[in-house]
């Protein structure tokens, strides 16, 4: 089995024909490189924004880099936050040494109702760690369950707990 990423494939490919193409073409790539996002292509990108002739397609070289350094802090941002919910969960099974995947609902939901209750900076900044991972959709909660080795179903409860208190 191959471990080659194949966006990052496409990547390399997409920037080997910038080499080739007229000025429309090489803008068109460029803003294709800025959609898929990847790290791959930013030292071609930064080429493009020094080198290139074409004043329209260094500026689309521009706006492409923007978007791959902002996706990449979003996802720092939701890796940083990851780890600070799995801090939370596995200080559960410090405080609940029973714990188990059959009480473990009951025990998130407890400990966020304290939380809410009792310490409301806390829980915003839980609100705002639960809104950066549920913004990734499930691939980010996936993340986060395998780690903690709590099942799906205690994050889609997370997620309504979360969704049932954000307005609080």
């Amino acid at each position: 089995m191959s471990n080659i990423d194949p966006q990052s494939s496409i990547v390399q490919f997409l920037c080997a024909e910038l080499l080739y193409q007229p000025p429309l073409v090489r803008g068109e790539i460029i803003a294709q490189l800025g959609d898929i996002a990847n790290a791959t292509a930013i030292p071609t990108l930064m080429d493009a924004i020094q080198r290139d002739p074409d004043m329209e397609v260094r500026q689309l070289a521009v706006k492409a880099l923007g978007r791959i350094y902002q996706k990449i802090a979003e996802q720092q941002t939701r890796n940083e936050s990851i780890a600070e919910l799995q801090q939370i969960i596995a200080s559960f099974s410090t405080k609940y040494p029973d714990l188990n995947n059959a009480n473990i609902e009951e025990v998130i939901d407890a400990e966020f109702t304290s939380i809410q209750n009792y310490e409301p900076q806390k829980w915003q900044k839980l609100k705002d760690v639960l809104s950066v991972i549920f913004a990734g959709g499930t691939e980010a909660v996936k993340i986060v369950v395998p780690v903690a080795g709590i099942p799906i179903e205690v994050s889609r409860k997370l997620y309504e707990i979360w969704k049932n208190n954000r307005s609080s």
